[in-house]
């Protein structure tokens, strides 16, 4: 859970700053880079992680709004289906298509969709896992 806040921190930080000192496009670079970065790191041996915590922070910062719904989506799916792989892949997919129909502005979908793309490609090794039956449903009592 503290690492989760410190990654979406993370996220939220690096297009903020961005934003302050460059302006909206350094925003939008910002936030792609800070989740290549999370999930293909150049410092040190670790391999990366789906990124979706840093993903979040950074469009959150870009427009709530695709937070919101991306997040009701998460939690709706994640209550009929129980499946973690399944609910980001809703999540990930409502989220890029809600920018492309409802958001007017181009940065923003490149950054939805190049970050929604990568995120989804992160998550092959689920998908491999949840095809074969080995990927556990979601249980709430472990989560409170």
């Amino acid at each position: 859970m503290f690492l989760s806040l410190i990654d979406l921190l993370k996220g939220m930080i690096a297009p903020g700053l961005a934003w302050l000192t460059v302006g909206m496009v350094g925003a939008h670079l910002a936030a792609v880079a800070v989740v290549l970065g999370q999930i293909y790191p150049i410092w040190g041996s670790k391999r990366g992680d789906t990124g979706i915590t840093v993903a979040t922070g950074a469009i959150f910062i870009l427009s709530p709004i695709l937070i919101l719904v991306g997040s009701v989506i998460y939690l709706f799916s994640l209550l009929v289906t129980r499946y973690m792989v399944l609910s980001v892949f809703f999540a990930t997919l409502a989220v890029m298509l809600f920018s492309l129909v409802f958001i007017a502005h181009v940065y923003l979908w490149v950054v939805t969709i190049s970050v929604g793309g990568l995120i989804l490609f992160r998550q092959q090794r689920y998908w491999r896992r949840f095809r074969r039956g080995m990927e556990p449903p979601f249980r709430w009592r472990h989560f409170f």
